[in-house]
């Protein structure tokens, strides 16, 4: 399918390009590091995670992504917060796919080994 946008409303709308193989490059670091951001209250982590999805920044979706898996780790996730997990996965996945130009099993494992590297599991599909 093809959806054509005018250019000058396709940021205004969220779109923007696709990641490129550095960008591809800096999440799987980010992934396999041992920093992680900890915000404590709930309703101010969901606040920030939401705004940092909002933005369609690979590298934040990713920090999402793994805050949650983390936090998932440690105790049960909320129903939001496991939703936003399952989203997160989702875009990792597809968006890694596609600047690979590779199928999403193999985005999903270059995406499990990376968080492996640091010691957490990648979640499976809700």
């Amino acid at each position: 399918m093809t959806v054509m946008v005018p250019f000058s409303t396709a940021q205004s709308i969220g779109l923007r390009r696709l990641s490129r193989g550095a960008d591809v490059n800096r999440v799987l670091l980010y992934l396999a590091s041992p920093a992680v951001e900890d915000l404590a209250d709930w309703k101010i982590r969901f606040r920030v995670n939401s705004e940092k999805l909002l933005t369609g920044s690979l590298l934040q979706i990713a920090e999402v992504f793994k805050q949650l898996v983390r936090l998932q780790a440690e105790k049960p996730l909320s129903f939001r917060e496991k939703k936003m997990l399952e989203r997160c996965r989702t875009m990792l996945i597809s968006e890694v796919s596609v600047a690979r130009n590779t199928p999403e099993a193999d985005a999903q494992v270059l995406l499990q080994k990376a968080l492996a590297k640091c010691g957490f599991q990648f979640p499976e599909a809700a």
